[in-house]
């Protein structure tokens, strides 16, 4: 929250690779001096290479922090029930089809900036489990007893359980369901 402060409350960019590349959201808060211990973005519990800034375990919400985007945080009118990061890996492809997030198996592999929604931020989108290649098997993940960590949009964080988090699978919670933590509604 404190640089949504500094940069007239817009959130960070997410990654953006196209044009002029910019720096992704963890780039951006561990170089401004935003984090001062980069293990505090490392999940202990997760089963991932810790050798790079990919090997965190933690994900920026793809819909809120959206790559080239720099949203204002008054494009979310709950910022207390919109996620900004969560528990995140890759998944298999074998298991992307899944509809029961306990079921997914993780690779070794962290996601590199975040985790993709089940519907996008205007809940156009709804293939969720049909894709397993890019970026669909980066996914919020629920490695602790069923549930997963997830920070939100006005600094406080919480464990959720995933039924609680995603809703029914596969789309998840609709667009503009009052338990939908990644749209704009």
């Amino acid at each position: 929250m404190i640089y949504t402060g500094d940069y007239d409350d817009r959130l960070p960019c997410g990654y953006h690779n196209q044009g002029v590349p910019r720096p992704t959201w963890f780039t951006l808060i561990t170089s401004g001096g935003y984090l001062s211990d980069i293990n505090a973005a490392i999940c202990p519990s997760g089963n991932i290479a810790k050798n790079s800034q990919s090997g965190r375990g933690y994900g920026c919400t793809f819909t809120v922090i959206a790559g080239g985007q720099y949203y204002p945080l008054n494009t979310f009118p709950t910022p207390s029930y919109t996620s900004i990061l969560a528990d995140a890996v890759v998944i298999t492809a074998a298991t992307c089809a899944f509809p029961d997030p306990t079921t997914w198996e993780a690779t070794t592999s962290a996601v590199h900036w975040q985790w993709i929604t089940p519907s996008n931020l205007t809940g156009t989108q709804n293939d969720y489990l049909t894709k397993s290649s890019g970026d669909y098997p980066r996914r919020a993940i629920p490695r602790h007893n069923g549930g997963m960590n997830a920070a939100f949009l006005d600094g406080h964080a919480q464990w959720l359980n995933w039924r609680e988090f995603y809703g029914p699978m596969p789309a998840g919670w609709g667009h503009g369901h009052e338990k939908n933590h990644w749209d704009n509604k």
